[in-house]
């Protein structure tokens, strides 16, 4: 028998037992929705830096927005769809979200037999707006999406349901089938996906008919073990990778994870957080029946400082070989060109080396150390995480080191001229160097990556004038005592 302090307790387990029958469970965070068998799956917490989500427009946001006006009718439509992907992706860095390549394929293409494209793409981004009516800014991208697409004899929006939600598909019939937008809310989750019939994966995944990534054991486990304050944690199934793409990129991708020592990981796992203005970047890779656990960034560093950190800035201090790192990062690139590609750009490398007298790896590569470190010193316009300044670590022969990369520089700006010469066009990129910064320059108007070589560090950053303003304040933190 029930007091009446009793009853209201049965009526509330009565009402989340029916609740869960009818198919309603309740997803605490955004990877409650991710499906457990997604390729690829990164859930963010809001940057630190960002505007919050009723601060209106960002300045990116407002600049992907003009961009099919500024360039009139130039804009196919696949590429208008990428465009607002993109918006969408600019705008959610600001909530609790989840983007997730669940799955993924390609045919060939072409004449040439490792020639390749797109045949399937099955994407998902979950962003947690806490409600229908918080999550105006990304119906407003659809808005948009949808007059991009005015042509309603090919273009069509399609009211569907998946579990007890509605959503809406936007469709071209020009564009491949992947090309489906879907949009919905799902409580207090503003779902949009990529391709044809992902809304209802996520459905089903949000009524635990089908199993969530946040749930998986392995993910479970790792993430108790790392701490859940990360701002940003990655998830990646490589076995799932290797089986649904290797056969149809001729290995590409086993060769890739080969590159950076990884060819026997079943699944791996990042963690990114913040203490303080430190950045912490720790790991976890299952290997065989074990799991193994590696950190890259400790954010306890006593004297951030005299490794040239500006003071006030976020920075993250590296731990890492980084000549082998710098190889790996060519060699992974080259993973995806073909054989003959490869071949030729490796003769063309060895003929420019010889012809300047240097050697990159006796000249460069053999003189640097295990220290790179990240610094958002000086602050883009646009508060954009992804451009920050960078130092690699020189551990000896640094006037060696400048000359080689000056050379090299130069080997590559004539490079592009003969280039242009042949194909009788205005050379489109350029690589100057002004005051010791080197730097590319594209057209008149822009300026992009700049770079120069001190006593202890090769440093780079974002553009020509980031670099040199962070090297008037840097001071003899960057030179040898």
């Amino acid at each position: 028998m029930l007091n009446r302090h009793g009853r209201p307790c049965c009526c509330v387990l009565v009402g989340l037992a029916v609740w869960a029958a009818v198919g309603g469970a309740l997803a605490g965070e955004p990877l409650d929705l991710v499906p457990a068998d997604s390729m690829l799956a990164w859930y963010g917490r809001p940057l630190p830096d960002a505007l919050p989500p009723e601060a209106g427009p960002s300045p990116l946001n407002t600049l992907i927005d003009t961009l099919p006006q500024l360039a009139g009718g130039r804009l196919d439509r696949t590429a208008r769809v990428a465009l607002r992907v993109f918006q969408t992706l600019g705008q959610m860095i600001r909530y609790r979200h989840a983007v997730v390549l669940i799955d993924s394929s390609a045919i060939h293409a072409g004449v040439h037999p490792a020639s390749r494209r797109v045949d399937d793409l099955r994407l998902a981004m979950i962003i947690d707006t806490q409600s229908w009516e918080r999550s105006g800014p990304f119906r407003r991208i659809m808005a948009n999406a949808i007059e991009d697409q005015t042509d309603s004899d090919h273009a069509a929006i399609t009211d569907k349901t998946a579990e007890r939600w509605s959503y809406r598909e936007l469709y071209d019939e020009r564009l491949p089938a992947w090309c489906r937008i879907s949009w919905g809310q799902i409580d207090e989750y503003f779902v949009m996906t990529l391709g044809a019939d992902v809304w209802p994966v996520i459905a089903s995944v949000a009524v635990e008919k089908q199993p969530s990534l946040a749930r998986d054991e392995w993910v479970t486990q790792t993430r108790d073990a790392q701490g859940r304050d990360a701002t940003i944690e990655i998830f990646l199934d490589a076995d799932r990778m290797r089986e649904r793409l290797d056969p149809l990129l001729n290995n590409w991708i086993s060769d890739f994870f080969k590159v950076w020592d990884a060819g026997e990981m079943h699944r791996g796992s990042w963690a990114i957080g913040l203490k303080g203005d430190a950045i912490y970047c720790l790991s976890y890779f299952k290997v065989g029946g074990e799991t193994v656990k590696r950190v890259y960034a400790d954010a306890n560093v006593a004297n951030p400082g005299a490794l040239g950190v500006p003071a006030g800035s976020r920075y993250a201090v590296y731990k890492v070989p980084a000549a082998e790192y710098l190889v790996n990062l060519v060699e992974s690139l080259y993973v995806w060109q073909t054989p003959e590609k490869r071949e030729h750009d490796l003769r063309r490398w060895e003929r420019i080396q010889r012809e300047h007298g240097f050697d990159a790896q006796r000249d460069v590569l053999d003189h640097l150390g295990d220290t790179v470190v990240l610094h958002n010193y000086p602050r883009h316009p646009l508060r954009l995480p992804v451009f920050f300044t960078t130092l690699i670590e020189i551990r000896d022969e640094p006037e060696t080191v400048r000359k080689t990369i000056d050379t090299m520089c130069e080997a590559w700006q004539q490079g592009l001229e003969k280039e242009a010469e042949k194909m009788v066009i205005a050379n489109p990129a350029e690589v100057m160097r002004r005051d010791g910064v080197w730097y590319i320059q594209v057209g008149p108007l822009f300026s992009g990556l700049a770079w120069t070589v001190t006593d202890r560090y090769i440093v780079v950053s974002w553009s020509p004038t980031a670099l040199r303003e962070y090297l008037e304040i840097a001071g003899d933190s960057l030179n040898r005592k």
